[in-house]
């Protein structure tokens, strides 16, 4: 099975997924029948451990029979956690708050069994993505073909060192964590100071240097249609918290004021 995800990037499509912050099988099995490209863990601030492979593995499951990505947010760029998440079946990994380019190379070579002309550091195991054990010929470098490494950057120190970071052979995408970033650089919450918008520009131009594509969250249509005419690819349209809080919030109101 191919993914669908890197295959859309590296041909320039934008693709749209959404936010499941209950991590629950039942929302990422509605977001495949939606019609969306991913669903989206966040494993760095909730859900379960990442170690947790057999609860990832119902989840990619369930996604595969809906034809959906799952991306899973790591708590770090630990070369062990990186290989136990992509043995689980997951094909699509987001490293959060890379700094230097060496973090960053770390974590995709760890992704690799071939990597930029050397040797990878990814490893064999008996596990789901090799339908445990089964490895024809050909394995590993199909293997390489499917699996993306997205980088999360979100502190000052990516932004002194983003040329390196950037720079890294194999980065599959990059998202822009405003949010974390406007706490490094001393306002938090205010993400239109002119330091905030000035680091997105200078993330988002580096990326374009090096043909990444990059990724952003929004919450309404438009601005979703406005993200894809800016150069966004990579496109959070929503959440199941959010959607689930707003719709009944306001249907509520409605009733409450009829």
């Amino acid at each position: 099975m191919k993914n669908r995800l890197r295959m859309s990037l590296e041909n320039g499509e934008p693709v749209y997924g959404a936010r499941v912050r209950t991590f629950s099988t039942t929302v990422v099995q509605l977001l495949g029948q939606a019609g969306l490209d991913y669903a989206y863990l966040d494993l760095e601030h909730a859900g379960f451990s990442p170690y947790d492979t057999e609860k990832i593995n119902r989840r990619v499951t369930v996604a595969e029979q809906e034809d959906l990505e799952i991306i899973v947010r790591l708590p770090s760029e630990n070369p062990a956690i990186v290989r136990k998440v992509l043995d689980s079946g997951v094909r699509t990994v987001l490293i959060p708050r890379v700094e230097q380019a060496s973090e960053v190379e770390r974590a995709v070579r760890a992704s690799r069994f071939h990597y930029d002309g050397e040797p990878g550091e990814r490893g064999f195991g008996t596990s789901p993505s090799n339908n445990w054990g089964i490895r024809p010929e050909g394995y590993t470098q199909e293997e390489d073909t499917q699996t993306l490494v997205g980088i999360m950057l979100e502190t000052r120190s990516a932004l002194e060192n983003a040329e390196e970071i950037l720079s890294v052979p194999k980065v599959g995408f990059a998202k822009i964590g405003v949010g974390d970033l406007a706490v490094s650089m001393g306002c938090p919450q205010d993400y239109e100071n002119d330091a905030v918008q000035g680091a997105i520009t200078t993330f988002r131009e580096q990326c374009r240097i090096n043909d990444i594509p990059v990724g952003v969250g929004v919450s309404s249509r438009s601005a979703a249609i406005e993200a894809v005419q800016d150069g966004y690819r990579l496109v959070d349209i929503g959440g199941d918290v959010e959607i689930l809080r707003t719709t009944l919030e306001d249907r509520l109101k409605s009733i409450r004021s009829a």
